[in-house]
């Protein structure tokens, strides 16, 4: 896989008026578009919407090459961080001094919050580019655990490679 989106897009059909978002998009290393989709839970859940819903996403498959691919067996905690995560994957998000600080402040294990703070950039500026470095995997969280900025540990993938 070459890059990894949560919820970049929305499909919908003038002619039935409905719409459905996959729950992730994968752009895979031979170029090609991939729609991942996480059915529900229960049987009982997948009735006449689900079914409309993937009739809809296999018709936008076959119409621009993309793959369909169905995953059953993801965590929730761990799709949940992934979407809230995924907003902060563009490369705009990435400054060199930005990065150079919190790898610093995350040299030692810290909550999110805690090391925020103490990084001495502005915290919407410094929140932003943290989310981007534990998008990159340059900043380490615990997948399967939510994240919660007040006690979710962060430590630099520098610190853990050491």
């Amino acid at each position: 896989m070459a890059t990894f989106a949560s919820w970049p897009l929305r499909l919908g059909s003038p002619d039935h008026g409905s719409v459905v978002v996959p729950d992730f998009f994968a752009r895979l290393r031979s170029g090609e578009g991939c729609l991942v989709v996480c059915p529900p839970q229960t049987r009982e859940a997948r009735g006449e919407t689900w079914l409309g819903q993937m009739g809809l996403l296999q018709t936008a498959a076959g119409q621009t090459g993309w793959q369909l691919r169905g995953v059953s067996d993801i965590d929730a905690v761990v799709a949940a961080n992934r979407r809230r995560l995924s907003r902060y994957r563009h490369a705009r998000w990435a400054d060199e001094r930005a990065t150079r600080v919190l790898h610093e402040v995350f040299a030692r294990p810290l909550p999110f919050a805690e090391g925020i703070e103490s990084s001495g950039l502005p915290r919407l500026e410094a929140t932003g580019r943290a989310h981007h470095l534990i998008w990159t995997q340059e900043l380490v969280i615990d997948w399967e655990r939510p994240f919660a900025p007040a006690d979710s540990l962060v430590v630099s993938g520098r610190s853990v490679a050491a």
